[in-house]
Parts: structure tokens; sequence; C-alpha cells
């Protein structure tokens, strides 16, 4: 009986040792990872923000290209999130970031179109500019 014990006490600790080196490792893969992503997960971000500052210069062009005339952009998400303004151009498109200035245009045109956007890399406004 006494064996017994012995051999389930045993058992018992072979098999908590078991479980706690596998945890141990699991641990460890898992520390290890996010040590592996955490560079990447920089580079991603400077990535994107390089991306937004390029799109902010594009909205830039675009506004030195419009005559001038300034209106308020409304938040993405709100009913009235759009308006339609005058522009002399064909069609295009740039993007800029929320809470900056839209592209101005004279109010002797009409077709331009400020709606917000929500892209996975660029949360801000798309802007279509459209001949009359």
């Amino acid at each position: 009986m006494r064996e017994r014990a012995v051999a389930d006490a045993a058992e018992t600790a072979v098999a908590d040792a078991a479980e706690t080196a596998v945890m141990n490792t699991a641990v460890a893969v898992a520390d290890a990872a996010v040590t592996d992503a955490e560079p990447r997960l920089k580079e991603i971000s400077h990535t994107r923000a390089k991306a937004n500052e390029l799109l902010l210069n594009q909205a830039i062009q675009l506004k030195r290209i419009a005559p001038m005339a300034e209106w308020l952009m409304r938040p993405p998400g709100s009913a009235l999130a759009w308006e339609t303004k005058a522009c002399e151009f064909e069609t295009r498109r740039g993007y800029i970031k929320s809470g900056t200035q839209a592209p101005q245009v004279s109010n002797k045109y009409r077709g331009v179109q400020i709606a917000p956007i929500n892209r996975s890399m660029f949360l801000g406004w798309e802007v279509i500019i459209t001949c009359i």
C-alpha cells in the first residue's frame, strides 16, 4: 500500500512537471513571437505614416491646382459628411486626413464632393473633383 502511494505521488509529480514544462515552453514561444513581431509592427506603423503623408501631399497638390474658397469638413460618420462644392477640373481623386482643410475651389464651378472613407490604412476623406 505504501509502495502504491509512493508510485501515485511520483506519477503526479511527473505529470505536474510535464504540464509545467509544456506551459513554460508555450510561454517562451509566445514571448519570442512577441519579441519578433515588435520590430515588424514598428516598421508597419512607419510605413503607414509615410503612406498617410504621401496621400496628404497629393491633397496639398490638389489644393495648389484649385482656385481658393474654403469650407468646413464634417466628421466621418455624420449624416451630412459630404458636400458638393465648386470645381473646374476633370475627375480627380485625392485623400486627406480627417480634420484637415478640404481642397479649395472657386464658387464659379460645381462638382466637388467630399466623402468620408475608412480604408485599412487611412481614415479621412475622399475628394472627388468632376468637370462641369
